[in-house]
């Protein structure tokens, strides 16, 4: 009930509003909320994933680690969950800002990995992250202790014209492949949480759910993350979901 009401708080009382002042002046409403690759969290502090999301006109994640976990099984999956919500709720894009905490040692051909990651998993749109502050600030505790290295302060901002066409001919192919999942993976985002006592417990919860995930991926399985609001909305038609 708790997580129930903060979700409906949440995504009624503050984001609706947003969405209603965009729509009322002719804007589209975008951008991410926060934690997405900690569900957990997420879920604490916003309610539900999907319900929250839902209410963008272009639903948003960030990928905020790029440069130290960009090989990882993991360094992706949150654009996997973004995709699956424009999926079911019929919007037709999506977009992750990138490109922050990745260290003054990101190439080009590292940007590169990052944005072909991505967008297979279903991004449209990516943003480059900046941030104005100084090496002294938040130095030692920034992602994996890197220094800052945003925007304008990368060495390859410059150069960013480059992943824009990039990033737009993959937009543009990506378009016209749209890929049709055969698998669902279940997100017990709530009712299995909920029980949790601890966030610890929330994060090694969190961590199970996301290495099926990265199965999927590392297999080349196409699949959708589904998750629980949609549950009362479904039905099963000759043997399909």
């Amino acid at each position: 009930d708790y997580t129930k009401t903060s979700t409906r708080l949440f995504t009624t009382y503050f984001l609706q509003q947003y969405a209603d002042w965009c729509h009322k002046n002719n804007l589209l409403l975008t951008g991410h909320l926060s934690a997405e690759g900690v569900l957990f969290h997420h879920t604490v502090r916003m309610g539900d994933f999907y319900e929250a999301l839902s209410k963008f006109d272009i639903p948003g994640v960030d990928n905020i680690v790029s440069k130290p976990g960009m090989h990882k099984d993991y360094a992706a999956y949150e654009a996997k969950l973004t995709a699956s919500v424009a999926k079911f709720a019929g919007k037709d894009k999506t977009m992750c800002e990138t490109f922050s905490g990745s260290g003054w040692d990101l190439s080009i051909d590292d940007a590169k990995f990052i944005i072909n990651e991505i967008m297979c998993l279903g991004i449209s749109y990516i943003i480059y992250m900046t941030a104005a502050y100084s090496l002294n600030d938040l130095r030692s505790v920034f992602p994996v202790s890197y220094p800052p290295s945003h925007g304008y302060n990368n060495p390859l901002f410059k150069f960013y014209n480059v992943l824009t066409d990039y990033t737009a001919v993959r937009a543009s192919l990506m378009s016209q492949t749209k890929a049709c999942g055969h698998v669902l993976l279940m997100l017990p985002q709530i009712d299995a949480w909920t029980h949790l006592s601890t966030s610890m417990l929330g994060t090694r919860r969190n961590s199970c759910w996301m290495y099926a995930s990265f199965g999927f991926t590392k297999k080349s399985v196409e699949y959708d993350i589904f998750f629980e609001p949609l549950a009362k909305e479904s039905k099963i038609e000759n043997g399909k979901f």
